[in-house]
């Protein structure tokens, strides 16, 4: 996938919830243009970011069976800080509610403090 918005899952029990880190960096496609002398990482990606979560959790728990799911719905989402090139999205999901192929995720990003750029 070119555009993965989960780095690494820290944290997976199945049918219960998934944690997993982003790690902006400043080589970002997206960041040329948004916004050229503030780069920040878009509202629409960090919501991306926690549907792929949710996928892998889904999907991991149900063995893969199926590999289709689609966004539905968005409830109550808030954007209370930016995410800039060095900092870290730690990601939450957690499985509220299932039915045969509908799920309800309780879903949450927060801003970590910066990592370490490689050398050079």
């Amino acid at each position: 996938m070119r555009f993965s918005q989960l780095d690494k899952v820290t944290e997976f029990i199945p049918g219960e919830r998934i944690k997993g880190i982003r790690k902006l960096r400043t080589e970002e496609d997206f960041l040329r243009d948004h916004f050229p002398f503030f780069p920040v990482m878009p509202g629409v990606l960090m919501l991306e970011a926690l549907f792929q979560a949710s996928l892998w959790l889904v999907r991991a728990t149900d063995d893969f069976e199926n590999c289709l799911w689609m966004l539905k719905e968005v409830r109550n989402a808030k954007f209370a800080n930016f995410v800039q090139p060095g900092e870290i999205l730690e990601i939450d999901s957690e499985m509220i509610k299932r039915d045969g192929t509908k799920l309800v995720a309780k879903q949450q990003a927060r801003k970590r403090g910066l990592w370490r750029f490689p050398p050079g």
